[in-house]
């Protein structure tokens, strides 16, 4: 299996499990070599992301990967929780996501912009709209090959400033 049919499989067989474990699956990432793969799990819940959350679903997510004979040989699991620059995989994360800086990339040719960085405006049938520097634009949704939130936190402007008063 190629890296887009391991990360397709894995999305399908951990999508249910996760909802019924109330977490929701945000992404998943494969990185590493071909000998010695990391399989990066990114789960998020209305509750709030804890830390024994997360390492209880290490367990129901191994056994899924296991029974599905994923890998062949040997890998690493992480689980992890999306954080501030959260992938952004569904039509439905856009829509509720809007309102909120993005960079979306997307699968181009050459000389053809690919990477667009603005503001979620919303969605209209199969294309994200995003608020860029040249306006409005309507990106394919299916063209979509990675996005996530733009967070930047602007650490000068913490200097100086006390949490313990």
């Amino acid at each position: 299996m190629d890296v887009k049919d391991i990360r397709k499989h894995a999305l399908e067989a951990l999508e249910l499990p996760a909802q019924n474990h109330g977490f929701e699956l945000v992404d998943i990432v494969l990185s590493g070599s071909t000998k010695n793969p990391t399989l990066t799990v990114f789960l998020d819940n209305n509750a709030g992301n804890k830390l024994e959350d997360l390492s209880a679903a290490n367990e129901w997510v191994e056994e899924i990967i296991e029974a599905e004979t994923i890998f062949s040989g040997s890998y690493t699991l992480e689980i992890s929780s999306p954080g501030i620059n959260r992938h952004l995989r569904k039509l439905t994360d856009f829509e509720r996501f809007e309102g909120q800086k993005a960079e979306i990339k997307i699968a181009a040719p050459k000389g053809e912009r690919s990477v667009f960085k603005g503001m979620l405006s919303g969605t209209e049938d199969n294309f994200i709209l995003i608020d860029t520097e040249k306006g409005t634009e309507k990106v394919e949704f299916e063209r979509i090959t990675k996005a996530h939130l733009q967070v930047n936190i602007d650490f000068k402007s913490l200097k100086g400033t006390n949490d313990n008063a």
